[in-house]
């Protein structure tokens, strides 16, 4: 069964934010501004890593680079064997 753009998680998890955007290495503060919440601004890293998903047919563990928001970001995750994606990580890209 392959991935849906509306297939996301029915709530983000706490945890999944705080390792997302605490980190100190990986400065997301603009970022959230912008999306005006951590839960927007990771469905909007989300939305975008589905989208490349889907353009690009991957299937398993990834690592992608993706723009969000005018910022670029790697992000890392599984697509699960029901075509659900989720997210591992995701980072500013620094080059």
């Amino acid at each position: 069964m392959g991935v849906t753009e509306t297939e996301q998680s029915p709530e983000v998890d706490p945890n999944k934010l705080h390792h997302v955007f605490d980190n100190p290495d990986h400065p997301f503060g603009d970022f959230v501004s912008q999306y005006g919440s951590r839960e927007a601004a990771f469905r909007a890293i989300e939305d975008a890593a589905r989208e490349a998903v889907l353009e690009q047919g991957i299937t398993g563990q990834f690592r992608i680079t993706i723009e969000v928001g005018g910022r670029r970001l790697i992000v890392k995750g599984n697509v699960m064997d029901d075509g659900t994606v989720k997210i591992g990580t995701a980072y500013p890209w620094n080059n």
